[in-house]
């Protein structure tokens, strides 16, 4: 199972064989950390152009970093979240505590799983089935 990072073995085989990629066209799908498109980067070897995509929040502020796009109007809409808003005015900003913020969902949603499955109620995020 996938569990969102590339291994050393992985990064140093793109490193020792990037010649094989040297002005082609790669497309890096569900790419996280764009640990691939790094690698291949920083070879002499490098390719011609790398079109990577991921759904995630975190992958978003790093790609608007990398290549610095424009995030657009971001909003919390949750009254939960909406003191957020002051934090995302400045195209830095945004790009920074985007990451931050996604970061600490994550962490609240590991803890919050982790409560859950202590009480019995959830095993991996699905819901346990009584005997």
């Amino acid at each position: 199972m996938f569990i969102g990072s590339v291994c050393q073995q992985v990064r140093d085989w793109f490193a020792s064989n990037a010649e094989l990629f040297e002005g082609r066209t790669v497309l890096s799908g569900c790419c996280g950390n764009f640990t691939i498109e790094t690698v291949l980067s920083a070879s002499q070897h490098r390719p011609g152009i790398i079109v990577s995509n991921d759904i995630s929040l975190y992958t978003s502020a790093l790609g608007a970093y990398f290549t610095n796009y424009r995030l657009g109007r971001l909003k919390a809409k949750s009254s939960e979240w909406c003191w957020l808003n002051d934090y995302l005015k400045s195209e830095k900003e945004k790009i920074h505590n985007y990451a931050t913020v996604v970061s600490l969902m994550a962490d609240y949603a590991l803890k919050y799983i982790k409560m859950t499955e202590n009480a019995g109620e959830v095993t991996q995020g699905h819901a346990q089935q009584s005997s």
